[in-house]
């Protein structure tokens, strides 16, 4: 990667990571890019920040603008479909003040304060949306100040044999003013803040 003087920002994810240059030019690597110590370059301009999901990655610019790369099978990509797509694509939402991204999608929150998401999990949105989705503004979060998303896919295996898809726990949360926050997504773990497995969406006020 770029010698470390030159990082503004870095991101890990489950099986790879990358990092943009203070001049806004964004590399990642992984095992299929183990061999070249400094990564892959990505074809973005002016990146700020930069968020990696489980196989897919996204940057956002110096101006707002939204791109992502990588599969495509949970409509990580944003486009509102599944099918593969090569190089970087565009994604179309309102301009990008910060992002993130979990194992099947990734979020913005817009300089307005509005958080939209979009990929696949148990609730993409808080209102029981379990299928792959293109970006989705959620209702339940107004005047986001800060935005994150977590979790992975566990699987079953018996005998070392991975058996069907395993159950998605993912879920994301957003800090708002007032020192309020709004979690949403899957709660199997109470990570939404409240022990009840049911809820999709929690909002409360930190203590």
């Amino acid at each position: 990667m770029p010698a470390s003087g030159n990082v503004r920002d870095v991101a890990v994810g489950v099986v790879g990571a990358c990092a943009v240059t203070e001049s806004g030019r964004v590399f990642c690597w992984d095992h299929a890019t183990s061999e070249r110590v400094s990564g892959v370059e990505i074809d973005v301009p002016c990146a700020r920040e930069v968020t990696v999901g489980g196989d897919h990655a996204c940057a956002r610019t110096s101006d707002g603008r939204l791109f992502c790369w990588g599969a495509n099978a949970s409509a990580q990509l944003g486009q509102g479909d599944t099918a593969p797509r090569d190089g970087v694509v565009t994604v179309a939402v309102p301009a990008a003040a910060k992002l993130t991204s979990w194992t099947r999608g990734s979020c913005i929150r817009s300089f307005g304060g509005s958080v939209w998401c979009w990929g696949e999990d148990l609730d993409l949105d808080g209102r029981g949306l379990r299928v792959p989705s293109g970006p989705l503004e959620i209702p339940a979060v107004t005047g986001a100040t800060a935005i994150g998303a977590g979790g992975m896919v566990t699987h079953f295996s018996i005998g070392g044999r991975g058996i069907g898809r395993g159950i998605l726990i993912d879920h994301r949360c957003a800090a708002q003013a007032d020192d309020r926050f709004t979690c949403w997504g899957n709660n199997i773990n109470a990570q939404l803040g409240s022990a009840g497995p049911g809820e999709s969406v929690v909002s409360g006020r930190l203590r």
